[in-house]
């Protein structure tokens, strides 16, 4: 302890010794700190005036890039409507295609349906439809019939003012008659 109050002591004995002082120096901290922000700024504006030059040089490559794109979608644009006009020219040849097809095939079965009445009436005693091609008619008309009874048949349809008095529970205040009057007829 003793020491430090020997030392403390000799620290106040050199400050006493030296006495203070005002000094003044040619050195201004403002201008200072002036000098070095616009060194900063200088360098600064080298930094961006660099970046400017390569930001500009890109801007010209996406500009060219740009306008490339859009020339290529015009072409895009064109060669897709060739396409489509191919395509409809392509299904409207193979419509006409096919109706010449069957225009041929019709051809060629009603010159063997254009024969004698003879000839038909022979071909029905034998085998008792020609070519098997009948058969097939007279199924079809059997069907038709069937469909047509069927229809018929399932249609909800009110006929007689009994069924509408039974369905809509509300009386009938005229009706027309199911057969037609031969005299109204003529």
């Amino acid at each position: 302890m003793e020491q430090e109050i020997v030392q403390t002591k000799a620290a106040i004995a050199a400050e006493s010794l030296s006495p203070v002082r005002d000094e003044t120096t040619d050195h201004d901290v403002n201008y200072a700190w002036a000098k070095a922000e616009l060194q900063k700024a200088r360098v600064e504006l080298k930094g961006l005036a660099a970046r400017g030059a390569t930001t500009s040089v890109h801007l010209a490559q996406y500009r060219t890039l740009a306008r490339q794109l859009g020339e290529e979608a015009i072409t895009q644009d064109d060669l897709m409507s060739a396409e489509k006009a191919a395509d409809e020219n392509y299904l409207l040849y193979m419509k006409k295609r096919e109706v010449a097809r069957m225009g041929d095939a019709l051809d060629e079965g009603a010159s063997s349906m254009w024969q004698s009445p003879s000839s038909q009436l022979c071909q029905l005693c034998q085998c008792g439809l020609p070519h098997g091609g009948n058969r097939g008619l007279v199924a079809a008309l059997m069907a038709g019939h069937c469909a047509a009874f069927a229809a018929d048949y399932l249609d909800p349809a009110l006929r007689t003012p009994e069924e509408v008095m039974a369905c809509l529970e509300v009386p009938v205040l005229a009706s027309l008659p199911i057969e037609i009057d031969r005299r109204m007829s003529a």
